[in-house]
């Protein structure tokens, strides 16, 4: 059983690493290791500027701009580094004119961050600063033509003085370099901020941001009349440490709200620095915000409060969790904070409110839930009593554990691994067509002109980046000849529609298509990866072996396997007995999945003739049961082991918690598709049907925990232990939701006929044709092994689905 990271203290605020890097550096409070002044990027914006030198003198003397702020430009332009306000001038032409980032995005939508380096690289951090300062009064202004007139032609600019924000990718960097700076540049640059103090507000604002470690100009500029919602006061949201500050910012919050939804880090800064403290405030935020799409939303502020040891956060996470991405961010927040969750629910019970979440609070915490039942409120401590009886009992005798769970191979001595052996994989390639297969794909070409042939070829070697179907078309109907300086151009930006198209050029090329065929594959898995089908090559048996770890592309690659098993078995054994460690893995795996289709002997004869046959021999004969990696996976943190049903053995006892954990990690060892070789040994030993009922529950704690995105072996687990039950409750997510082919290959997997009729019905009633196709395609294939003719299959295609009376069980 994996061991689990103890729990944070209740009481102490540690700011979690992962947070240092989305926040704005703030000088003495955060890590700064490894961070310098970019001189690559400082070099890109000097080359820009002196490639833009002319197009910038044109703004400046343009009649409309300002006389003095072009004056100072030309004059930067001319003696770099005198002048900070004529810097000022040059980089805002630079940045309103789209003349300095590659995006051509403008001021405040490209990233700016390399003209921070550029000045300070060139400048030093003192005039970085009081340029940034400057540019909050200096815009380059577009003159362009009335779009409504009808007239086009090209845009001029004019340098104007006018109240403006800087960047804030800039200002940011900035204030990066600056937390990173030694005392002696820093102590100068902030001599430059004082001056810069005798400026307008929207400067001091700039100032306090760029210098938080100046707590007092913060302060000073919050208690400004003056101060109104603008850029300058919500970004000091990233700088105050006094919760009275950040509510003065929120005060003022009005048009300023879409800055909270594009920098990210202003919250991550706040929540950071006022720790506990900052609960209410992003409870206001979430609250004042509520209907402003800007505004941060339930899940951001949940995911900051779930960090922060505050009964307010938690009591608010609480009041939210009947949404699933709060349930989560819940169930986070009370393993961070066990006692203190304990209290905060109880609490919420004596309202009639949490009732469940504390009940599943105890199951998971029941020791400290019996040490802190006296503290509880009356209406808790009688939850306590109802919810902890016999949790933590054990009275299963360990002989009739099966060996496999009472002593997992990750707690032996591993097995030495096989000697490596450096062997060569075949370099030529093949293209294997079935009876008939090639003369559809050559069927369905598309008929051309010679003179649209042609054209078509002429248009890809002009531009090679953007080709599609239209090619595809014309290399398909002309020679080998005419095609293959085409076939061997490392074309890429396809557009395709299907496969139909590179089948075709298969069809009409051989193996000559090989690199162009796989290349587009390569390049679009997800919708081309069927073109693989005729090819024995290198690329496609890596393609192969890659794919059989994803549940997405394993059904393609086991037919890849099923066709080609004599080059698979001579492709694949050299990675499996070379050097590198991921490689031997994959293609181990993938030699021991072409051995369980039936080819043992082609994988033999192959080890035989590279001179290998031991080694290959010692691969295969290893118990699947005994195969696991070097790190075995820790169990995750939304799966509470107590609150699953108990999962009983055949003879009349429930597995103890410790075998669960196994069991699940047996789970999680599982590949898609690919049950680990321990689960077949567990069925035998323990009541199907509880272990149906118990994956079921790990489904849900799955579902509620919102972590759908990984622990993708949940779906492993439901296919290797699910029955007709798991049928019925998938059934209605599958059959109204779409792209629902994980739940397809579950109900595939169960194999019962009731798992066959929902296929069935999903197959009539899917929302979509990709559903309906993807349910068809495993009704056919589940039909095929359970032995059902056509005629059999019809049968089963009947408008009403009703289960049986007794759910049946999947297949041993």
């Amino acid at each position: 059983m994996a061991v689990r990271t103890p729990p944070t203290d209740a009481d102490i605020w540690v700011v979690p690493t992962a947070w240092w890097p989305k926040t704005d550096p703030f000088r003495g409070r955060c890590p700064m290791a490894g961070v310098t002044v970019n001189m690559t990027a400082a070099q890109s914006i000097s080359d820009r500027l002196a490639h833009s030198a002319e197009s910038i003198r044109a703004v400046l003397s343009h009649s409309g701009s300002h006389r003095v702020l072009a004056q100072r430009g030309a004059q930067y332009l001319s003696r770099p580094g005198t002048d900070p306000l004529g810097a000022a001038v040059c980089a805002a032409i630079g940045m309103d004119a789209k003349l300095l980032d590659a995006a051509d995005l403008g001021r405040y939508y490209d990233d700016h961050t390399d003209l921070a380096d550029y000045l300070v690289a060139t400048h030093g951090l003192g005039f970085a600063v009081s340029t940034v300062a400057a540019l909050t009064g200096v815009y380059a202004e577009s003159q362009s033509s009335n779009m409504w007139s009808g007239q086009s032609g090209p845009t001029a600019y004019r340098v104007a003085g006018r109240p403006c924000d800087p960047p804030a990718t800039l200002v940011r960097r900035l204030r990066t370099l600056l937390a990173a700076a030694g005392e002696m540049d820093y102590a100068d640059a902030l001599d430059q901020a004082r001056q810069l103090r005798r400026g307008t507000l929207s400067i001091r604002l700039l100032t306090s941001y760029l210098f938080p470690t100046e707590q007092h100009w913060v302060t000073t500029d919050l208690a400004d009349p003056q101060l109104t919602d603008s850029f300058g006061s919500t970004f000091l949201l990233a700088s105050v440490t006094d919760p009275a500050h950040a509510h003065r910012i929120i005060d003022l919050l009005g048009w300023q709200w879409h800055q909270l939804r594009d920098n990210k880090s202003l919250l991550y800064s706040l929540a950071a620095h006022l720790g506990p403290d900052a609960a209410p405030v992003l409870i206001r935020l979430y609250e004042q915000g509520r209907g402003n799409s800007s505004a941060p939303g339930l899940d951001t502020v949940s995911r900051l409060l779930a960090h922060l040891p505050s009964d307010t956060a938690l009591d608010f996470l609480a009041e939210h969790s009947w949404r699933i991405s709060t349930a989560a961010t819940l169930l986070a927040s009370t393993k961070r904070f066990p006692a203190r969750a304990m209290r905060v629910l109880a609490a919420r019970t004596t309202r009639h409110q949490s009732v469940d979440d504390f009940r599943q609070h105890i199951r998971r915490h029941p020791e400290l839930a019996a040490a802190m039942r006296a503290e509880l409120p009356e209406s808790a401590r009688q939850l306590v009593v109802e919810n902890l009886p016999g949790v933590t009992i054990n009275t299963t005798p360990a002989e009739v554990i099966p060996a496999i769970l009472r002593d997992p191979p990750w707690d032996r001595l591993r097995r030495k691994q096989t000697p490596t052996i450096t062997l060569e994989a075949p370099t030529a390639v093949r293209v294997s067509w079935r009876n008939g297969e090639r003369e559809h794909w050559l069927n369905r070409r598309t008929t051309l002109t010679e003179g649209e042939v042609h054209r078509r070829l002429n248009n890809a070697a002009s531009d090679p980046s953007h080709v599609g179907d239209w090619l595809l078309q014309a290399l398909a109907q002309v020679d080998l000849a005419v095609a293959e300086a085409h076939l061997r151009t490392e074309y890429t930006g396809w557009s395709l529609w299907s496969i139909d198209g590179l089948m075709a050029v298969a069809a009409a090329h051989g193996a000559a298509a090989n690199d162009l065929v796989l290349g587009a594959v390569v390049e679009d898995p997800r919708e081309l990866a069927a073109a693989i089908a005729p090819f024995e090559s290198r690329t496609a048996a890596a393609l192969v072996v890659d794919w059989l770890g994803l549940r997405s592309r394993r059904r393609i690659a086991l037919d890849w396997l099923r066709r080609h098993p004599t080059y698979a078995a001579t492709a694949v054994i050299p990675g499996a007995l070379g050097k590198a460690r991921k490689a031997r893995r994959t293609h181990t795996a993938a030699l021991r999945t072409l051995a369980g289709l039936g080819h043992t002997d082609t994988i033999m004869a192959a080890a035989d003739a590279f001179g290998v046959t031991a080694a290959v021999r010692e691969l295969l004969d290893v118990d699947p049961a005994e195969i696991v990696p070097a790190r075995t996976p820790v169990l995750p943190q939304w799966l509470s082991i107590l609150e699953l049903p108990p999962i009983m053995l055949t003879r009349g006892h429930a597995l103890p918690p410790r075998e669960v954990a196994t069991l699940v990690t047996y789970l999680m060892l599982s590949e898609p598709g690919e049950p680990h070789g321990a689960l077949a040994r567990i069925r035998e030993h323990c009541d199907t049907s509880t272990l149906a009922a118990a994956t079921g529950a790990i489904f849900e704690q799955w579902i509620n925990a919102s972590a759908r995105w990984k622990d993708t072996w949940v779906w492993e687990a439901l296919a290797a232990f699910g029955n007709d039950d798991t049928v019925a409750e998938l059934l209605p997510k599958i059959t109204w939701d779409t792209g629902r082919d994980n739940a397809l290959d579950v109900l595939a997997a169960i194999g019962s006929d009731y798992a066959l009729s929902a296929l069935i019905k999903i197959s009539e009633q899917g929302r979509n044709a990709a559903l309906r196709s993807a349910a068809q395609l495993r009704a056919t294939e589940l039909a095929e092994e359970m032995g059902l003719t056509d005629d059999q299959l019809a049968d089963r295609m009947v408008p009403d689905l009703g289960r049986p009376k007794t759910p049946s069980t999947s297949p041993s």
